[in-house]
């Protein structure tokens, strides 16, 4: 019995509580978007049958991240054709380092997955980011098979695990010489020989404290849309919102659903008209993490977002490690979900 099949076994059989599953970026295809990968699966069809039959929903994972023609999987030559599609039809953010121009003046970052990716533009102003979207989706219900009930965004706002910008022949700065400073203050874009006419040079950096400035981890604030002539850095904040609005006309159109259900990690004021959303610290593996989730559905409620929740247990130590799940915490943050709009039980893939 492969993975996914036997969560959802071992949930029926133990007559636990399950509404819905959720194929995660762990089960996509990792050369297309809109797909998911047939060995981790190789029984989807059974497994949507037995899902139809129990009353249960299946929630599909979408990115605004479109996977690079080889640079996955240690330079593998496999494309993907909704990269050479959407570069076709325009629809990706744009950078204006100079060393850009080597992709098309498509900005590249680097996803969890190790896969390096461009994001798509929802702020196109011939609306070609929509029609791309609209494609994927069907794509992925009638050419892939996969007959989802829902969509979730985990990440649905431009984010790269390397510092700045990512150019695969060019080395990432790390600490420039002569200089002493924390990594998260390194100027990563003089590498690129860049001027004083990048959108780089933007007047206020975004910080947090336990961080550093954003723009070492959101390659999004050197970005701009080509189209519309938009800076990343203005309109930063209704990325994720308006790919909550795309999704949602697109699933009016494909699926011809009415009250069509989207999960969202990136909010703006008024996506509770589109999406669920949930606490993105729930992640984190720790009684701080559990404890924060309460004011946070709280205050998403207040703020409009009426259907938000939490991802049950956490899924990673707050260092990034995952280690093995602490049982006690477990069952607290279970039963603390009971009294939520909105729960899942998130798990690392191999102890899902």
């Amino acid at each position: 019995m492969d993975p996914f099949n036997n969560i959802t076994f071992n949930y029926n059989a133990s007559r636990y509580p399950l509404e819905a599953v959720y194929l995660t970026q762990d089960f996509a295809n990792q050369t297309s978007n809109f797909g998911y990968n047939s060995n981790l699966i190789p029984n989807l069809p059974a497994l949507l049958i037995d899902l139809n039959v129990n009353g249960q929903k299946l929630i599909a994972n979408v990115d605004s991240s479109i996977l690079v023609p080889a640079h996955f999987d240690n330079e593998s030559t496999t494309e993907n054709v909704y990269y050479v599609r959407g570069d076709a039809m325009n629809v990706f953010v744009k950078s204006s380092m100079p060393a850009a121009s080597l992709h098309n003046g498509n900005l590249l970052g680097k996803r969890r997955d190790g896969g390096v990716c461009t994001y798509l533009d929802w702020f196109n102003k011939d609306g070609n980011a929509s029609i791309f979207l609209q494609q994927g989706l069907s794509d992925l219900l009638i050419k892939s098979g996969v007959f989802f009930d829902g969509v979730f965004m985990a990440d649905n706002e431009p984010y790269s695990i390397v510092q700045g910008e990512y150019l695969p022949q060019q080395p990432q700065a790390r600490a420039l010489e002569g200089e002493e400073q924390p990594f998260y203050d390194n100027k990563w874009y003089k590498t690129f020989n860049s001027d004083n006419q990048s959108t780089y040079f933007i007047p206020f950096t975004p910080q947090f404290e336990a961080v550093g400035p954003f723009d070492a981890f959101a390659p999004s604030l050197n970005g701009t849309s080509a189209s519309s002539g938009l800076k990343q850095y203005d309109v930063h904040s209704l990325y994720g919102h308006s790919m909550v609005q795309a999704t949602a006309s697109a699933l009016k159109i494909i699926k011809n659903d009415t009250r069509q259900f989207i999960l969202t990690k990136s909010t703006f004021a008024s996506t509770g008209r589109y999406s669920s959303s949930y606490a993105v610290t729930s992640k984190y593996r720790s009684w701080e993490a559990l404890s924060f989730v309460i004011p946070h559905v709280i205050s998403m409620n207040m703020f409009g977002l009426t259907h938000s929740g939490t991802d049950a247990c956490g899924s990673m130590e707050p260092n990034g490690a995952t280690t093995a799940m602490d049982e006690e915490l477990c069952l607290r943050w279970l039963q603390m979900t009971t009294f939520m709009p909105l729960a899942r039980h998130s798990q690392t893939f191999t102890e899902a």
